[in-house]
């Protein structure tokens, strides 16, 4: 038996003791590593970091190792994290030398290289719950790892890269996923403002990959590290389990979502799932509402869909508008539907009591303040109930890295998890103030003459607030980080 510390550096937190703030920001992958670990008798623990509480992070994972003693410690990162993944790995590495660590997640999967330069022992290129669990065995067997498909290993000045392995092609076949490690680091506080609020604080996993190819997101890229099918769905059965384990582990949960890529990927899976949430429902005294995404495509016929959905309870959609530009949408972005297919989709979701929150995102290379008031003009036709809008940043892996590395716009970058709601970009047509500007100000734009000014300037304040490095060093200050708890409890999206 051995012990496995899994540490999840989180973009911004309002205290270190709790960083999250509902069982949503947990990761789906650690929760099934952590499922799979136990089904073999391993013991396992998550530990969770605050970005803006670094330093009190350091020394709470610093008494964790102390007690829990692992003999694996192993991150999460995404482009944004990563650099707190590696400052959290290094503090150990100074207190703990003798400790094995492992790092995967999409951006560790496409910069192993620069992984094992930053001090880990080892970067999973890929999935990792079956290449985990052999590094755990061989680790508690008296064994150094080598040999495990997925795994690049760092052996002095050399490098083991072991091949990739196929993608797990049946999702079912691997154990329920430990939701419960997320339980400790969740803020009560907070996650009763959403449950009274009617948001969603529990997610449920789908599926894994995605059909599509938009030339922001890293799917295109991550598609190829391995031989196989990339877009994989679970059953209905097994989901139905899941959301079942979930309403017991939680039982003041009202409102679960359904992760995944787009709803849309497979109707007759769809149709059956929803079947299955329907009968779920209909033996609770109180049913449970559900939330998913969708992705528009050209000649959707969303009614059967819609009606399902409405007899399964879900309530809410989210959507990706992204931008209401269409030759920046089509030529830029590659996201292939009109202005038309949106509103046309939009119409049938409310036909069904379906509420819906638009992606958007501001500063894309080749946008320009004309393409950002399309971006405005298509939200205030939509009239979606809630908005996701960010602004643009070249995550390595993608295609418009690339372009912004070929066109010289990666000078200003820094990858931070302030990163998605501060400007970085100076681009030709849309100067870096005027994105800012545009980004602080966009719930003005679009909801002028339909929420109250009160209701405008909350909004605007906030996002201001978010988007200023103020927000690091004040947010230590607990009467503050309350207030701030209760602001972002208003205004986040259904």
């Amino acid at each position: 038996m051995a012990r496995v510390l899994f540490v999840l550096p989180v973009p911004e937190s309002y205290g270190a003791e709790r960083p999250l703030l509902n069982f949503m920001q947990g990761n789906a992958g650690i929760s099934l590593m952590a499922g799979l670990l136990k089904a073999h008798g391993h013991e396992t623990e998550a530990f969770v970091a605050g970005h803006n509480h670094m330093a009190a992070g350091r020394r709470l994972l610093n008494l964790t190792i102390a007690r829990f003693r692992p003999d694996v410690v192993g991150f999460s990162a995404m482009a944004p994290t990563f650099q707190a993944s590696v400052h959290l790995a290094r503090s150990l590495r100074r207190h703990h030398p003798g400790l094995y660590l492992v790092a995967g997640g999409p951006h560790v999967s496409l910069n192993p290289e620069t992984t094992l330069d930053a001090g880990f022992d080892a970067a999973c290129v890929g999935e990792g719950e079956h290449p985990l669990l052999e590094l755990t065995e061989q680790l508690s067997r008296g064994q150094r790892p080598t040999s495990i498909a997925n795994f690049w290993f760092r052996n002095g000045t050399e490098t083991e890269r072991n091949p990739p392995r196929p993608f797990l092609e049946d999702l079912d076949s691997l154990p329920p996923a430990d939701y419960d490690v997320w339980q400790k680091w969740v803020d009560p506080e907070m996650l009763s403002l959403y449950v009274k609020a009617g948001m969603p604080t529990v997610s449920v996993l789908l599926s894994r990959g995605c059909p599509f190819r938009c030339t922001y997101c890293s799917n295109h890229a991550l598609s190829r590290l391995a031989s196989g099918p990339y877009v994989r769905v679970r059953s209905p059965d097994a989901i139905v389990a899941d959301v079942r384990t979930a309403s017991q582990l939680h039982p003041g949960v009202h409102d679960i979502y359904l992760e995944v890529e787009t709803i849309g990927l497979n109707q007759e899976w769809a149709l059956a799932l929803f079947e299955r949430l329907e009968a779920f429902n209909a033996e609770r005294t109180s049913p449970l509402r559900f939330g998913c995404n969708l992705r528009v495509i050209p000649g959707l016929q969303p009614d059967a869909l819609f009606a399902a959905m409405q007899t399964a309870n879900v309530r809410f959609l989210n959507i990706g508008l992204e931008s209401g530009s269409e030759r920046l949408r089509t030529e830029v972005l590659h996201r292939h539907y009109s202005n038309d297919d949106m509103v046309r989709t939009v119409a049938a979701a409310r036909r069904y009591g379906l509420r819906f929150t638009l992606y958007n995102l501001i500063g894309i290379p080749g946008e320009t303040y004309e393409d950002f008031l399309e971006t405005v003009r298509m939200n205030r036709i939509l009239a979606p109930d809630e908005h996701m809008t960010s602004i643009f940043e070249p995550y390595p892996g993608t295609e418009l890295h690339v372009v912004c590395e070929e066109r010289g716009y990666l000078r200003t970058v820094r990858y931070d998890p302030l990163g998605r709601q501060r400007a970085q970009l100076d681009l030709p047509g849309f100067s870096r103030a005027t994105i800012q500007r545009c980004s602080n100000w966009f719930d003005y734009y679009v909801f002028k003459g339909r929420m109250s000014n009160r209701q405008l300037l909350l909004r605007i304040g906030t996002r201001w607030f978010r988007s200023s490095r103020l927000l690091v060093t004040v947010s230590h200050w607990r009467p503050l980080a309350r207030i701030l708890r209760i602001l972002k409890s208003r205004v986040r999206p259904a």
